[in-house]
C-alpha cells in the first residue's frame, strides 16, 4: 500500500540511527551516525520501501545524526524531499504533536527525531506498545501508525500498522 485511504492520516515515526559519541569538545548537535547506524538505517529504509510505504512529507531534526538518517531514507525512496525543523531537536513531545498536527492535511508524514520525545509520543498515541518497544524505542526504529480523521494525537488514537526495527 503506497498511501493510506483519505479518511486516514499515516504517521511514520523514525528515531535517528545509532550515532557516535561527540568528539572531545564537540557538540551533541554535530554527532554523526556510526557504522552500525549507517547499516541499520539502510536496512530499515530498504525494508520500508519494499513494504510499499511512501511518506508524502519528511520532516527531520536538523541535528547531524537526524539529517544523515533522513538522507538514507531519501536515497532509498528517491522522489521524497526533507524539511528540517529545529523544534524536533530542542523541544519536547508537545512540539512534535504540534508539528504533526500542523501537517494533518497531508496523507502522511514521516518524522525523524530523537528520544525521549519519540518514545513519549509513541506511548501517548498507542494503547498497546509493539514488542519491539519493550526495551525502549530502538535507534533507526520506524513505527507506522494510522489515525482516523480528523487527526487527534490523543491516548490510544493511533492504530499500529507496522514496526520496522533494525535486524
Amino acid at each position: 500500500m503506497t498511501s493510506p485511504k483519505s479518511q486516514y492520516f499515516r504517521l511514520f515515526l523514525l528515531r535517528h540511527a545509532n550515532a557516535a559519541w561527540p568528539e572531545p569538545g564537540g557538540r551533541d548537535f554535530d554527532r554523526a551516525l556510526d557504522r552500525k547506524g549507517q547499516a541499520d538505517i539502510r536496512d530499515v529504509a530498504v525494508r520500508a520501501y519494499a513494504a510499499g510505504y511512501q511518506p508524502d512529507r519528511l520532516i527531520a531534526s536538523p541535528a547531524r545524526r537526524c539529517r544523515e538518517t533522513a538522507q538514507a531514507i531519501l536515497d532509498v525512496f528517491g522522489s521524497l524531499t526533507a524539511n528540517y525543523d529545529q523544534t524536533l531537536y530542542d523541544q519536547g513531545p508537545e512540539a512534535y504533536c504540534r508539528l504533526i498536527e500542523g501537517h494533518a492535511q497531508e496523507p502522511s508524514v514521516m518524522i525523524v527525531g530523537h528520544n525521549p520525545m519519540i518514545e513519549a509520543l509513541a506511548a501517548q498515541i498507542l494503547t498497546e506498545q509493539p514488542g519491539e518497544l519493550a526495551f525502549g524505542y530502538p535507534t533507526a526504529g520506524l513505527l507506522v501508525v494510522d489515525f482516523q480523521r480528523p487527526l487527534r494525537l490523543s491516548q490510544g488514537a493511533g492504530v499500529i500498522v507496522d514496526m520496522i526495527a533494525p535486524l
